[in-house]
């Protein structure tokens, strides 16, 4: 929906530091869901079982590595390590926006609209 609508503006909601903070762990939560399905492909790929892997639960996807006992064990901890961060910085973005940013539960889900519609003020207005 970003990609569609565009950022809404904050105008002078937040501070400087808190924006390009906010910029870095948007931007992070987007390499992190590049990432993690490319590192979990590799992991199923490397591991000494060679399960087969499917994309979407039914196209079968070949192995372009084999079997590599060196490598497996450090890219299935890449992968569960990013996975968590990915989990992290997806729950503290919605604290900040809960308790920081002083968005109402409406905003959240309203699919990047929040701004445009009011939902951010400098002081909580209760829920209706």
């Amino acid at each position: 929906m970003r990609f569609r609508h565009g950022r809404a503006d904050c105008g002078d909601a937040i501070a400087p530091w808190q924006r390009q903070a906010a910029n870095a762990v948007h931007a992070s939560i987007y390499v992190l869901l590049a990432a993690i399905p490319i590192i979990g492909y590799l992991a199923a790929a490397t591991a000494p079982a060679q399960v087969p892997t499917f994309f979407l639960g039914f196209l079968r996807v070949p192995n372009v590595v084999g079997e590599n006992l060196a490598w497996f064990p450090i890219l299935r901890q890449s992968h569960r390590a990013l996975a968590n961060l990915l989990v992290l910085l997806g729950f503290a973005e919605a604290v900040a926006a809960v308790c920081v940013y002083r968005r109402g539960r409406i905003s959240l889900i309203s699919m990047g609209r929040g701004l445009q519609r009011g939902y951010v003020q400098a002081k909580r207005r209760p829920l209706k």
